[in-house]
């Protein structure tokens, strides 16, 4: 009798690490797709050309663009804050222009708005108190600006 007890004390050890394992397993898997949704979720907003091409923007984008590159390329860097806020406006402007007037459809829309969103967010950082951190951002900005002719006509 007690050696069938052990038999079945062996059996349900055996079937509880074999959950453990499973459940292991599962949780692997779990992640694996968690990572996997957030790299996806990544390159889903990755600026990309149109295979080898570049994407067709409509006039007016192409010129809101052309202004910005103006506006910074033109920027004299002081030690006065108040530039750096008006510079801010003057980006705003334009890339609202740009929003407002921005016909093009399809992926070649997702595309500038890929391009668009993170020039924002370097443009809203204008607004900091910081002008050592505001110089940074407006060379940033001058290059980021410059990307946009490897990506649209």
């Amino acid at each position: 009798m007690k050696h069938y007890s052990k038999l079945i004390l062996i059996g349900f050890l055996f079937l509880f690490i074999a959950s453990c394992n499973q459940s292991k397993k599962e949780n692997q898997d779990a992640m694996t797709t968690i990572e996997t949704n957030i790299e996806v979720e990544k390159r889903d907003n990755l600026l990309v050309l149109n295979g080898k091409e570049r994407w067709i923007a409509n006039n007016e984008t192409t010129a809101g663009i052309k202004a910005m590159v103006q506006l910074t390329q033109s920027f004299q860097h002081t030690d006065d804050i108040a530039s750096y806020r008006m510079l801010k406006t003057q980006l705003e402007s334009e890339l609202a222009t740009i929003f407002k007037k921005c016909t093009m459809k399809g992926e070649a829309h997702d595309q500038l708005h890929n391009y668009l969103l993170p020039l924002q967010e370097r443009i809203s950082k204008l607004e900091l108190s910081d002008v050592s951190a505001s110089k940074s951002i407006v060379e940033e900005l001058k290059m980021y600006l410059l990307v946009y002719e490897n990506y649209f006509v």
